[in-house]
């Protein structure tokens, strides 16, 4: 490329720049104005038009065939615009200018097709009345929901030309006064020759201190020219690389910050190069920056640092499980494999842990629920069976006997479905059985009702049974029958547990917004050690009186679950000789 002298370049380029940001002004304010006032005209249009739909509404139907001529003419007059209304199917029924009855019929012009069709129409056209370029704007004059006429009004387009002509005249004034100016700038720039060089060296020191969108403004082709695009070149493909490490290192954090197993990357050196949130909050480090710590410092396990370690000196992965005290007692199943480098070089380890707390928890009550479930089910079964089998090898020596041995055989049977009834229960009550049948329950109603259920029992063993309750209701939004099971189930138990000539108070009251219902005895109490883990399910304080009492071990695991399931919660208080009370609170209505 042929050099040209800076200084010409620089003088010639500055006043053609001038005078082109001039005429696009010029152009963009010619466009910008011609809309604005088309659009005034039309405002003005549309008013006019409005009035004019107003007056003609107020003629007479059997009228306005012969008055509407007279109002456009009137109309007209007095706003210097021309006015034309006409009916649906075109035929002009007033002119402001000229006599409707010559007029061509206008169902076809645009400007009325669009007012019928939309609601407004406009267009700019020559006119065959008038001779010259007018713009229309028409609006429906509606009657009965329906545009039954259109109204027009029409102004003379050249109203608009001249205003153009005049800031056009402006700007062209404008642009010439520019040029001359911009002819004297632009030698002074020449001569200042090195201040572009020292805008290039600004905006170089700008780009190296991590300024990316640091440029340089190009304006010439000359030398200074074609270093500055490629110096723009240089900072654009720079940007482009810093902004597509930013995004990559964007989604890796996004996907690592979205996942539930926590990963976690180890340097050869043992040192953490990154963790997730989810392993942080594993090893109880929520918030804490863990990188550059090594693994020892970070998770406190020497179970975790030795595995680690063991992984770091494999080529394959690793796999095993590990109890963290330091967040809690969490199980966590680890994965460990090699961390490589693009050309094949280990640079650490990748390590993926997943909690499975719940999981083990869940399998150790899922052996727990199937031992005692056999345990339960296996007495009565293998008493039913020895029973059975001493009437199969042969008749009784003792006939009397017969009875007694079917009435256990009885016993047994009804105990194991007691049990499995039991359990369908607890299973309905899991999934959300009776969720939905709920309504407004007086707990004072049903802890009377539940009196009466058990007034027989408590005087067979002498024990005064009473319901404390106030003359108001004290109302919960509950599935009533379940309710009503689970204050027996604990009436049940005081009964059962309570020596003769004892008390048992059932006691309704409100607090805080909450429904709550006790029931207090002074039975036989429970120990502390045993308060944790009664509502477990199978669970006795004293297994022997609890099976000989017809017990299952799930009366209050069943409590439980249906307190649970309404949003309430249930306790006990006890001591060992003094009583316990089973206190259910649920919400209040």
């Amino acid at each position: 490329m042929k050099t040209k002298r800076l200084y010409s370049t620089l003088c010639i380029s500055y006043v053609t720049i001038i005078i082109i940001c001039v005429l696009a002004v010029a152009v963009y304010a010619g466009v910008s104005l011609r809309k604005h006032l088309l659009s005034r005209l039309e405002s003005d249009a549309v008013v006019q038009a409005k009035l004019a739909s107003q007056r003609f509404l107020l003629i007479p139907q059997d009228r306005r065939f012969v008055e509407t001529d007279a109002i456009c003419k009137q109309i007209g007059q007095t706003t210097g615009t021309r006015i034309t209304i006409v009916d649906r199917s075109g035929v002009v029924l007033g002119d402001s200018i000229a006599d409707p009855g010559l007029m061509d019929n206008h169902g076809s012009r645009p400007e009325i097709v669009g007012a019928l069709e939309t609601g407004l129409g406009k267009s700019i056209r020559f006119s065959k009345t008038l001779k010259k370029m007018m713009f229309y704007v028409a609006i429906p004059i509606v009657q009965g929901g329906k545009a039954v006429y259109a109204v027009r009004v029409a102004v003379p387009e050249q109203e608009v030309s001249d205003r153009l002509w005049t800031v056009y005249a402006a700007l062209g004034l404008g642009a010439l006064i520019a040029a001359v100016v911009a002819l004297v700038v632009g030698g002074l720039i020449a001569r200042a020759i090195v201040k572009p060089l020292e805008a290039l060296t600004d905006a170089a020191r700008r780009l190296g201190a991590g300024e990316l969108d640091a440029r340089v403004q190009v304006s010439t082709d000359d030398e200074l020219g074609l270093l500055s695009r490629a110096f723009n070149e240089m900072a654009d493909s720079l940007e482009a690389n810093v902004e597509a490490l930013e995004a990559e290192r964007n989604e890796r954090e996004a996907i690592l910050a979205s996942m539930e197993e926590g990963v976690i990357t180890v340097h050869t050196t043992g040192k953490i190069l990154l963790a997730n949130d989810a392993f942080k909050e594993m090893i109880g480090a929520e918030g804490e920056n863990v990188e550059g710590r090594t693994l020892i410092e970070a998770v406190r396990s020497v179970a975790f640092d030795r595995f680690v370690k063991r992984a770091q000196g494999s080529a394959g992965p690793m796999d095993t499980e590990l109890t963290l005290d330091r967040a809690g007692h969490r199980v966590l199943s680890i994965h460990a494999a090699p961390l490589m480098r693009g050309n094949n070089v280990r640079i650490g380890t990748l390590i993926v842990a997943r909690d499975v707390t719940e999981m083990r928890r869940l399998e150790e009550v899922r052996k727990s629920f199937v031992a005692n479930v056999s345990h339960e089910l296996k007495t009565p079964i293998t008493l039913i069976k020895g029973y059975v089998e001493t009437l199969l090898d042969g008749p009784l020596d003792e006939p009397k006997k017969l009875p007694e041995f079917l009435s256990k055989v009885k016993d047994h049977a009804d105990r194991m479905n007691a049990i499995i009834d039991d359990l369908l229960q607890l299973s309905a009550l899991e999934v959300g059985h009776g969720k939905n049948e709920r309504g407004l329950v007086d707990l004072v109603v049903l802890a009377r009702r539940v009196k009466r259920s058990f007034a027989d029992a408590a005087t067979k063993k002498g024990i005064e049974l009473v319901v404390d309750a106030p003359d108001f209701a004290v109302r919960t939004s509950a599935n009533e029958s379940l309710i009503e099971q689970a204050i027996a189930n604990l009436v049940d138990n005081a009964v059962k547990y309570t020596n003769e000539g004892g008390h048992i108070r059932i006691e309704v009251s409100t607090k805080d917004n909450r429904a709550i219902l006790s029931v207090a005895d002074d039975g036989i109490g429970i120990e502390k050690r045993h308060i944790g883990r009664i509502f477990e399910r199978f669970y006795r304080v004293d297994k022997g009186r609890s099976r000989q009492l017809g017990g299952t071990g799930l009366g209050l695991s069943i409590v439980k679950h249906i307190v649970a399931s309404h949003g309430g919660t249930v306790s006990v208080k006890s001591q060992p000789g003094q009583g316990s009370t089973f206190t259910i609170s649920l919400p209040a209505e």
